[in-house]
C-alpha cells in the first residue's frame, strides 16, 4: 500500500497520537489494532513510527512473520531487542538463549518466567536512555512466549515512558497465541483500534485522486463491490487499472481483478493452514454446500475431533461459514481447488464419488464427482452416469444429463452400451446442439445390432430431416420397416410391441412423403385403400388414424363433421407420450382447427402444450404456439396472433427449422398486413428468412400466398396475382383442394376484380364456394361468400353478403365478420341506404378495433365518413354490434355460455370471444356487472339514423 492515501483514519490517528504523548511522558500505554488483512493495520503503525520520532522516541519494529512449528521460543521478542544499540541485557540474552536450547531439546517451550522477566528488564534499561515504541506487526502469527512477554508488560510495565502497539488479524484461531493474545487484550488501559472499512465517498475520492478511470456510479459500483472498501484490495485494483478504459470497459475489468484478488488473497492464507484443515477445507470444496457432516468427515479421512478442531479454525479465518459446511465466498472454494494437482483432484472426485453413492446420495449428486474423475474406470461408473443422467433429462436439467452422458462414453463400453449412450445423447441434445443430437442419433443407428432398436432410432431421427432432405428420410423410414420386418418370426403372430413400432414408423413415412409433392401420389394410393377404423389401439395406430385424417382433410375426401370425429379419435391420448410421433400429433390439431371445433380444440392444444413443456421441446412447443397464432388471426386477435406467431418463428429457425415455419410465417405476415406494418411483413417472405425450407414441399404454398399478400399491400396487383395463382397451382397438382388449408381462391378472385378482370374472379369465387360448401364449416363458407359478394357488385353481391355475414356470425371468425360488415356497409350505401350503411359500418369499425386490425378500421372509419356517420362513438354510451347485444342480453338473463350457444346456433368459443369484448366495451369486470352496464350505458343500435 505504499502511496496509498489514507482515508478514514483520523479518529485512529489521534488516538496514537495520544497514546505517543502519554508514553514519552511516561505513562506507559499499549494499543492493539485489530483488523483483516489489508484493512491497513500496518500503515497505522508506520503512523505510529512517525509520531514516534517526532518525539524523539527509539522506535523498535518487527513483524509476527509466518507461524510454523519450528519457530523457536521468544523470536520476535529478539528481533525487536536486536534493532537496539545496546541490544537485550547479557542476562536475557543468556536467558533467551537457554529458552530457545531447552525448545529444540525438549519439544516444548512453555512459559519461561525468569527469560521474559530478563527481557522487561531489557526494556526498562533502554527506556532509561529515551522513551521506546515497540511496533510489532501480525502478533497473531508470533510465537506465544513474545506475544506473553508483551501481554506481562502491559500487565505490570506501569510508569514507563514505553509504547506497545500491535497488531492482530481479526480473526487470530486457536492455540498458544491466540491465548496470550488474549492475555494481552484483557490488560487494564489497552486500547483498542478497529479500522473500518472504506465508505463510498473514500472509494470514490482515492478513484478520483488515481485519475486512472472516472469515478462513475457502475465504475464506483464494481470497486466497492469488488474490494468490500478494504484499502489494499482498493489500492490493487488501481495498481492494476494500469490504462484508462471507457466506463463500461473499466468496470467490467474491476469485477474480474477483485475476484483474482479474492483468490490470490485465500491462497496466501492456505498457505499457513495444518493437514488437517487443509483436508477439511478440499473434502468441503470437492462435495459441495450443504453435505451430510459424515459424508465430509469421510472424504477428509478425519474423526469427528479433527473435523470439529480444522472448521473452528477455517471458520475463524473467514474461509468456512460457521458450521463449517459451506465456503463463505465463491473464491474461497476456486481458491482451495485450485491447490490440488490433477492427479489429486481426480483421486478426490472419485472417492467422493464412491463415499457419496454409499452413503445413498442422489445419483445426479454422484455423478456430478465422476465428472471430474477421469474416464469411468468400470462399468459400475457408466451404468451410474447413464443413470443419473436419465433422471436429469426428466426433471428438467438437459446440460447436466448431457455432461454425464459425454462423460460415460470416454470408458471403455461394448458397442450395444455404446448406442445407447448415444441415443439418449442424442435425444438429450436435439434442442441445444440439433446438428450434434442427429450425428448422435446416426452413429447410434451404426451401432445397433438389433432391428427394433434400430426402428427406434430412425423414429427419433425424423425430427432433424426438414424439407430439403425429404427423400433421405423416406429412405431411412423404409429401412427401418424392411428391418423390422425381416425380423418378424415367419410362423407366429407380429408382437404387439414391434407391431405399434411399424404402424409408427409407417405413420411417419406418410408424414416425409407428403413433404415431397412427388410423393404426394403415393400418400393418396395408401388413404385410398386404407380404412382407419381397421387399424386397432396404440401410439402407433393413432398416429396412422391422425395420418389419415390430415391427408383425407387436405384432398377433401371427408367434410369437416367427419374430419372432427376423426381426429378427436386420433386425438385418444395414445400420442401424449410418443415423442417421435408429435409431429402427427401437430396434423391431428391442425385439422381440429380447420373444422372450426373451438370447444375441442382448446384442452387439446393446452393438453399438448404442456406435454411440450414437460418434454422439454422447444420445436414443439414453438409450432403449437404457431398454431395459436392461427386460431387468434382467425378468431380477431390480430397483436395476440402477431405475438405467437413472432415467439414461434424466434424458435424455428436453423436446424430447427422446417416446414411448420411457412404456415406460422404466412399467419405473422397477414396480421402485419392487417396492422399496417407492410415493410415488416415483407422483409419475413425474404429469402433469408427461409432456411431449413424447400419449394418442393406442398407447403410452399403458403410462402408464395403470404407474398401475394404484401404485394396487394403494396398496391402491385398483378404481380400479387401471379403468386397466389402459383400458390394454388402447386396444392392442385397434389390434390390439395380444401381451403381450410389454404383459401389462396379468395385472395385471386379479389385481385382479379382490383384487376378489372370480373368474369375470371367470379369463376374463382364460386368455385371457392363450391369447395367452402363441400367442407361445410359455417366461417369458410361464410368467408367465400364475402369474397363471392364482393366480385358480384352491387348488381348480385348484396345478397351474398348478407348471407355471409350470417354464416359468419355463427363462427368463431370474427375478423372475416368485421370484413364483411365493412363490405356490406359499403355496398348498402352505394345502393342509396346510407342510415342502414352507417348501422353496418359502425359495426365493422367496432369489430375491426376489437380485433386490432388498424387498416380495416381505418377504411370503415373513412366508409362511415362517406355515408354521413360520425367517426367517433357518441359520448355517454358505448356500442355493441348486434351479434355482441344479443350474447350480452341472454347472458345478462342469466344463460350459461353453453346455452348460449345453444339457442344463437354459435360456438361456445364464439360467446366466450362476444362477452368478453363486451366486457372490454362496456369496462366492467365481468358477467356479474352485465345486467346493470347493459340498462344504463348501451346505445341502441336497430333503427339507429346516425
Amino acid at each position: 500500500m505504499d502511496g496509498a492515501p489514507l482515508l478514514e483514519r483520523r479518529a485512529e490517528v489521534d488516538a496514537l497520537r495520544e497514546a505517543v504523548a502519554h508514553a514519552c511522558a511516561g505513562r506507559t500505554r499499549v494499543v492493539v489494532v485489530t483488523g483483516p488483512a489489508g484493512s491497513g493495520r500496518t500503515r497505522l503503525l508506520d503512523v505510529a513510527d512517525g509520531l514516534a520520532a517526532a518525539h524523539d522516541a527509539l522506535v523498535l519494529r518487527a513483524g509476527g512473520g509466518t507461524r510454523h512449528p519450528g519457530r523457536s521460543p521468544f523470536a520476535l521478542a529478539r528481533d525487536l531487542l536486536r534493532r537496539s544499540a545496546a541490544g537485550p541485557t547479557t542476562d536475557a540474552a543468556a536467558l533467551l538463549r537457554d529458552a530457545a536450547r531447552r525448545a529444540r531439546t525438549e519439544g516444548a517451550a512453555g512459559t519461561d518466567v525468569a527469560a521474559i522477566l530478563g527481557l522487561v528488564r531489557s526494556v526498562a534499561g533502554l527506556t532509561a536512555e529515551s522513551p521506546v515504541v515497540l511496533l510489532a506487526d501480525d502478533l497473531d502469527r508470533a510465537d506465544p512466549e513474545s506475544v506473553r512477554w508483551l501481554a506481562h508488560l502491559a500487565h505490570h510495565a506501569d510508569g514507563l515512558p514505553l509504547l506497545v502497539v500491535g497488531s492482530v488479524h481479526s480473526t487470530p484461531g486457536a492455540g498458544p497465541t491466540a491465548r496470550a493474545l488474549d492475555e494481552l487484550a484483557s490488560a487494564p488501559g489497552v486500547g483498542h483500534l478497529a479500522p473500518a472499512p472504506l465508505s463510498r465517498d473514500a472509494v470514490r475520492s482515492w478513484l478520483h485522486a488515481a485519475a486512472v478511470v472516472p469515478a462513475h456510479p457502475e465504475v464506483l459500483d464494481a470497486c466497492v463491490g469488488a474490494t468490500g472498501g478494504n484499502p489494499a484490495l482498493v489500492a490493487r485494483v488501481v495498481q492494476r487499472l494500469a490504462h484508462p478504459a471507457p466506463v463500461t470497459d473499466a468496470a467490467d475489468r474491476i469485477h474480474g481483478i477483485g475476484a483474482a484478488l479474492a483468490v490470490e488473497g485465500v491462497s496466501a492464507v492456505l498457505r499457513d493452514l495444518s493437514p488437517e484443515e487443509i483436508a477439511l477445507a478440499h473434502a468441503v470444496a470437492v462435495l459441495g454446500e450443504d453435505t451430510a457432516p459424515r459424508a465430509v468427515a469421510l472424504v477428509a479421512e478425519l474423526d469427528d475431533v479433527a473435523v470439529d478442531r480444522a472448521a473452528a479454525r477455517l471458520s475463524a479465518l473467514g474461509i468456512l461459514d460457521r458450521d463449517g459446511r459451506r465456503f463463505r465466498h465463491a473464491a474461497a472454494r476456486t481458491a482451495v481447488l485450485g491447490t490440488l494437482s490433477d492427479d489429486r483432484r481426480c483421486r478426490l472426485r472419485a472417492w467422493a464419488g464412491r463415499v457419496l453413492e454409499s452413503e445413498g446420495a442422489p445419483p445426479e449428486r454422484v455423478a456430478v464427482q465422476f465428472l471430474d474423475a477421469g474416464p469411468p474406470a468400470d462399468r459400475g461408473v457408466v451404468e451410474l452416469m447413464h443413470g443419473a443422467a436419465c433422471r436429469a433429462r426428466q426433471r428438467g436439467a438437459p446440460e447436466l444429463a448431457a455432461s454425464f452422458l459425454v462423460h460415460a462414453l470416454r470408458g471403455n463400453v461394448p458397442d450395444r452400451t455404446r448406442a445407447a449412450l448415444l441415443l439418449d445423447l442424442g435425444i438429450t441434445e436435439r434442442h441445444s446442439a440439433p446438428g450434434r443430437a442427429h450425428r448422435h442419433l446416426t452413429r447410434a443407428l451404426s451401432l445397433s445390432g438389433c432391428a427394433r432398436e434400430r426402428a427406434r432410432v430412425i423414429t427419433l431421427l425424423v425430427a432433424f430431416h426438414t424439407g430439403p432432405d425429404a427423400e433421405g428420410l423416406v429412405g431411412l423410414l423404409e429401412r427401418g420397416l424392411r428391418d423390422l420386418a425381416a425380423a418378424v418370426p415367419e410362423s407366429g403372430p407380429e408382437p404387439p410391441g414391434d407391431r405399434d413400432l411399424r404402424l409408427g414408423l409407417e405413420a411417419l413415412l406418410l408424414y416425409a412423403s407428403a413433404e415431397d409433392s412427388a410423393q404426394m401420389a403415393a400418400v393418396r394410393d395408401w388413404g385410398d385403400r386404407t380404412d382407419p377404423h381397421t387399424l386397432g389401439c396404440g401410439a402407433g395406430a393413432s398416429a396412422l388414424r391422425s395420418a389419415h385424417v390430415f391427408y383425407s382433410t387436405l384432398l377433401l375426401r371427408t367434410d369437416a363433421a367427419e374430419s372432427a370425429v376423426l381426429a378427436r379419435g386420433a386425438l385418444d391420448g395414445a400420442l401424449d407420450e410418443s415423442e417421435a410421433l408429435q409431429p402427427i400429433r401437430m396434423g391431428a390439431l391442425g385439422v381440429l382447427a380447420w373444422t372450426e371445433a373451438d370447444d375441442t380444440l382448446a384442452p387439446l392444444h393446452e393438453r399438448a402444450l404442456a406435454d411440450a413443456r414437460r418434454q422439454q421441446r422447444p420445436e414443439l412447443h414453438a409450432s403449437l404456439r404457431g398454431v395459436r397464432s392461427m386460431l387468434h388471426l382467425r378468431c380477431g386477435r390480430v397483436p395476440e396472433a402477431l405475438a405467437d406467431a413472432r415467439a414461434s418463428l424466434d424458435v424455428l429457425t436453423g436446424e430447427l427449422s422446417g416446414e411448420t415455419r411457412l404456415m406460422i410465417l404466412h399467419c405473422a405476415v397477414l396480421a402485419l398486413i392487417e396492422l399496417g406494418e407492410v415493410n415488416e411483413a415483407a422483409a419475413l417472405v425474404h429469402p433469408a428468412n427461409l432456411e431449413g425450407t424447400s419449394d418442393r414441399s406442398w407447403r410452399w404454398s403458403w410462402l408464395l400466398d403470404a407474398r401475394a399478400a404484401v404485394l396487394a399491400a403494396r398496391g402491385r396487383p398483378r404481380e400479387a396475382l401471379a403468386q397466389a395463382q402459383e400458390a394454388g397451382r402447386r396444392l392442385r397438382n397434389v390434390g390439395i383442394v380444401n381451403p381450410a388449408a389454404l383459401g389462396w381462391q379468395g385472395r385471386t378472385a379479389l385481385l382479379h376484380h382490383e384487376l378489372g378482370e370480373h368474369a375470371a374472379a367470379r369463376a374463382v369465387a364460386l368455385e371457392h364456394l363450391g369447395l367452402a360448401r363441400r367442407w361445410g364449416t359455417h366461417g369458410h363458407v361464410g368467408a367465400a361468400l364475402r369474397v363471392l359478394g364482393v366480385v358480384q357488385g352491387v348488381s348480385g353481391g348484396l345478397r351474398s353478403l348478407q348471407d355471409a355475414a350470417v354464416e359468419l356470425g355463427r363462427s368463431p371468425r370474427v375478423l372475416d365478420s368485421a370484413r364483411c360488415a365493412v363490405d356490406l356497409g359499403v355496398m348498402v350505401r352505394e345502393i342509396g341506404d346510407e342510415a342502414q350503411a352507417r348501422v353496418l359500418l359502425r359495426e365493422g369499425v367496432d369489430l375491426a378495433e376489437g380485433c386490432g386490425a388498424r387498416v380495416l378500421s381505418r377504411r370503415a372509419r373513412t366508409e362511415l365518413t362517406a355515408a354521413g356517420g360520425r367517426g367517433r362513438r357518441r359520448s355517454g354510451g358505448v356500442s355493441l354490434t348486434p351479434a355482441e347485444l344479443e350474447v350480452a342480453r341472454l347472458a345478462a338473463a342469466g344463460a350459461s355460455n353453453r346455452d348460449v350457444a345453444a339457442s344463437l346456433g354459435v360456438s361456445r368459443r364464439t360467446v366466450e370471444l362476444h362477452l368478453t369484448r363486451c366486457y372490454r366495451k362496456l369496462d366492467i369486470p365481468g358477467r356479474a356487472e352485465l345486467a346493470r352496464a347493459l340498462r344504463r350505458r348501451v346505445l341502441p343500435q336497430p333503427g339507429e339514423s346516425g
